[in-house]
């Protein structure tokens, strides 16, 4: 089976949360309010989602209500959500006081991360004892620019990146000790955004349709060997793109018996 999370516009041009399992979407908003779906995890039988609902940080499991993750003083977002035993594990980011703030919420509890000043988390991974990768970008004000991030256990790194462009880092997964980060480029001229996978800190340009000029990529996976990463109308699977008809912003694949 294979799961993606996104979202999609009503006749009232209000953005409802969506969650596409095997091609076919159900909605987890009712498209009162705007919300959007950014991230799906399987486990077992249970299947969560991070997104944000009417400017709060939210949780879906199992295509019941919203779990607030904020209280709405500030806007949220949930970007990511991870499960390992029994820990369920949400990045996002916080708007306060004129800047974005990094956010890991583990089991509904929150932490800033380190260096967040004017930093987005858009994706978590644990892997073996409790390791917890956070891929971001930090934002300079000054400079205008965005550079790629990556967290292990709060601690931040600078991704490898081209300085005359700026970089974002959307999506972490490790899979056999190798580290995939999906992420995007945009040129500073002319905002063209360009598809990217760094593995190992090896940065890669995926191909896209050359019909569209602007193409992100917001997702990785990895399968029995096989690298999936999901974006903006494409899906690839080992670098092959296979269009879609929406932004996609979450992959997940599972083999049922």
């Amino acid at each position: 089976d294979v799961y993606v999370a996104g979202y999609e516009s009503n006749n009232s041009f209000i953005t409802v949360a969506k969650l596409w399992k095997n091609g076919t979407a159900k909605a987890l908003s009712d498209g009162s309010q705007n919300a959007r779906a950014y991230s799906v995890y399987v486990s077992g039988n249970d299947v969560y989602v991070a997104g944000f609902d009417d400017g709060k940080a939210v949780l879906w499991k199992n295509n019941d209500a919203a779990i607030a993750l904020t209280d709405g003083s500030h806007t949220a977002y949930a970007y990511s959500v991870f499960v390992s035993g029994n820990n369920v594990y949400v990045v996002g980011n916080e708007y306060d006081a004129g800047r974005d703030v990094a956010k890991l919420w583990k089991d509904k509890v929150e932490q800033t991360l380190a260096d967040a000043d004017n930093t987005l988390a858009r994706s978590v991974y644990v892997s073996g004892n409790d390791v917890v990768y956070v891929a971001g970008y930090k934002y300079d004000a000054a400079t205008t620019t965005s550079t790629p991030v990556l967290w292990r256990n709060g601690i931040a790194q600078t991704l490898d990146y081209d300085a005359t462009q700026n970089v974002f880092a959307t999506s972490v997964f490790v899979s056999d000790g190798n580290i995939y980060v999906a992420g995007y480029k945009s040129d500073m001229a002319t905002g063209r955004f360009t598809p990217i996978l760094w593995t190992n800190g090896t940065e890669q340009t995926l191909p896209y349709d050359t019909q569209y000029n602007s193409i992100r990529a917001t997702s990785v996976f990895v399968f029995d060997g096989d690298v999936y990463v999901a974006g903006d109308l494409s899906l690839w699977k080992n670098g092959e793109v296979q269009p879609l008809s929406g932004q996609a912003q979450s992959v997940f694949v599972v083999k049922r018996p």
